[in-house]
């Protein structure tokens, strides 16, 4: 019988649901996620990760983007964090440029389990934001989304030597072009300004 919840990060938290379904027994464990956290080694470690033999990553390296500069070094822990501590589980990282949706999936035989909704592979994403996703258990649907999956990837298993070459020339475009990691900051609030009133009560401030 499937099986639907509910998650998010008012009653709950997604990270609380990610290390239940990531301390499984899993032949394979699968985070599709565009966005990953900065240090994603400190996140990673918040998981047990003992009864898993394969981590596969789906995430984004767009060109012409800051990810140039800061993607690298995130995949690049993300390799180091498993070869540090979980020696025996298989790491593969795939990209897929087009990549929106944050799927998280348990895979063990028959008994494997998904959570797709809104929230990025980050700690506010997982503990902070509002966020919303959808617990499932159906083993066809978890199927077909995962073949949905690793049918859109645009460069499969890219290895850990690649994204140390990849660390390389971020560091050397950086250094040509400090501007590309820096994002102009706007000290201004403008939705605060125009929603604040005369009246306080208005609750229709159009």
């Amino acid at each position: 019988m499937t099986k639907l919840k509910i998650i998010s990060n008012s009653d709950t938290c997604h990270l609380d649901e990610l290390k239940d379904l990531f301390s499984q027994e899993s032949q394979r464990i699968i985070i599709t996620s565009p966005f990953l956290a900065p240090q994603i080694d400190n996140l990673l470690n918040e998981f047990n990760f003992s009864n898993t033999k394969k981590v596969e990553l789906i995430t984004t390296f767009k060109a012409n983007d800051p990810e140039q500069i800061t993607k690298p070094k995130i995949i690049k822990e993300f390799y180091e964090f498993f070869h540090e501590n979980y020696s025996q589980i298989v790491v593969k990282v795939h990209i897929n440029n087009r990549l929106h949706g944050k799927i998280y999936i348990s895979e063990n035989n028959n008994n494997s389990h998904l959570i797709l909704g809104s929230a990025n592979f980050t700690r506010n994403g997982l503990c902070k934001n509002n966020e919303w996703g959808i617990a499932i258990n159906d083993q066809g649907l978890i199927k077909q989304t995962t073949d949905q999956i690793y049918n859109t990837i645009e460069y499969q298993d890219v290895t850990y030597h690649q994204i140390k070459k990849a660390c390389m020339f971020a560091e050397h475009t950086e250094k040509d072009n400090p501007e590309l990691k820096t994002k102009t900051k706007l000290v201004s609030d403008i939705l605060k300004t125009i929603y604040t009133v005369e009246n306080s009560r208005n609750t229709d401030p159009q």
